[in-house]
This record gives C-alpha cells, structure tokens and sequence, in this order.
C-alpha cells in the first residue's frame, strides 16, 4: 500500500472533524444570536416600561414599578455577560474551525505530493519493464568477424 493511500483514511477524520467543527460553530453561532435577541427584547422592555413610569401615581405600585425596573436591569446586566460569553465561545469555534480546515489542507496537500511521487514512481517502473521487454526482444548482435 503506498503512502498517498495511508493518507487517504487520515485525510477522511481530518474532513469528519472539520465537518462537525463547522457544525460546533454553526450552534455557537445560533446561541450568541439567541442570547443577542434576548438581550434587545430585555432592553426593548425597559424601554416600554420607563416610558410607563410616568403614569402611575400610587406610591406603591411606583415602589414596586422601579423594583421591576431594577431586575429588569439586572437581566440585561445578566443577559449582557451570556453575549459576551457566547461571543467568546464563537470566536473560540471559529479558531478551531480554521485550525482544522488547516489541517486538511495541509493533509491534501500531501497527499497530491505523494500521489505525484507514486505516479513518477510506477510510471518509471513501467518505463524499465517496457525497456527490458523490448530488450529481450532484440535479436542478439552478431560478433563482426569471429
């Protein structure tokens, strides 16, 4: 079995594992844009909710709108941290992607070279069997004057 053919079956866990990086980006990529949404929604709520404040005139239900105010910040302080986080998470994935895109490149890569040298490989050796048929075929010289 020739080397380029050894490199084939690496070749194919190299593309596995770039194939199932790419899908580890892919739901990284969802959850960062998951989390991005909720954290607008969250601020989109706030909003509509300290536009509200002026309307209410009871001091208790103030009392109360501002402690909803308060964990609604606090969620967004929250949900702000898991963006960030997912958005590491994604870059990290992301590298790993590329390492592994990488890798099989530099697997094909020699992979063609080797294929080449098996090639010029069995084609010379082909070259020698055609040259040593047709040198059997060749009627023996005749010694000039013996």
């Amino acid at each position: 079995m020739s080397f380029s053919q050894r490199l084939r079956s690496l070749q194919q866990v190299r593309e596995f594992n770039e194939g199932r990086q790419a899908g580890v980006l892919s739901k990284a990529f969802v959850r960062q844009q998951e989390r991005q949404h909720k954290l607008e929604e969250l601020r989109s709520y706030l909003g509509e909710y300290e536009s509200r404040q002026s309307e209410i005139h009871d001091p208790l239900l103030l009392a109360n709108h501002a402690a909803f105010l308060n964990r609604i910040r606090s969620a967004i302080q929250s949900q702000g941290q898991a963006v960030n986080e997912a958005g590491r998470q994604l870059a990290q994935e992301r590298a790993r992607l590329l390492l592994a895109r990488r890798d099989r490149s530099v697997l094909d890569q020699l992979a063609a070279h080797y294929a080449r040298q098996d090639a010029r490989r069995e084609q010379a050796e082909s070259q020698d069997q055609q040259d040593e048929c047709a040198q059997r075929r060749r009627p023996p010289t005749v010694m000039a004057g013996i």
